[in-house]
Parts: C-alpha cells; structure tokens; sequence
C-alpha cells in the first residue's frame, strides 16, 4: 500500500508540473476541476482519493486477499507506466 501511495504522490507532482508547463492535462474528470480551482487543490483532492482507496483495500484484505493483491499490483503498474509517459513528456528519459 505504501508503494501504491508514493506512486501517486509522484504521479501528482509530476502532473502539477506537466500541466503548469503546458504540456499535458489532467485527464481525470473528477480531478481536473480541482486543478482548475488551484493545483494544490488538485494535489490533496488526488492523495486523498488515493488515501480512501487503500483504506478500502486494507479492510478488504483479508476477506479477500487475492483480490488486494491483485489491485494492489494493478495500481503499482499503472503508476509505473504512467510515471513513465510524464517523465517521457517531460524529456527527462
């Protein structure tokens, strides 16, 4: 779950800048609007989504364990491409 966290705090960051820069937006719809409102908004909007998320998978995890590890490891690899892709956008790889 931490990993999972520290993916999307990185995600976050690395969107603030993209976006600032014009480079990229945020396509999320439930996130963009807080974007709009300020970036800092958008930043705890995000981690708290985040925060609720493995809330929900860790009371889940052990009814169902399978599943926990199996969104946990999803979430990782998304982040990691999507990580990836800003840092790619950035021109930093």
């Amino acid at each position: 779950m931490l990993v999972l966290f520290v993916l999307s705090s990185f995600d976050a960051l690395l969107t603030m800048v993209s976006v600032g820069f014009g480079l990229a937006y945020e396509a999320n719809p439930l996130l963009a609007p807080l974007y709009d409102a300020h970036p800092l908004l958008f930043f705890c909007g995000k981690q708290t989504l985040m925060y609720g998320c493995c809330i929900l998978l860790l009371r889940t995890g052990d009814a169902r364990p399978r599943i926990t590890i199996a969104v946990s490891v999803g979430g990782c690899t998304l982040y990691t491409v999507i990580l990836a892709w800003h840092l790619h956008v950035l021109g930093l790889v």
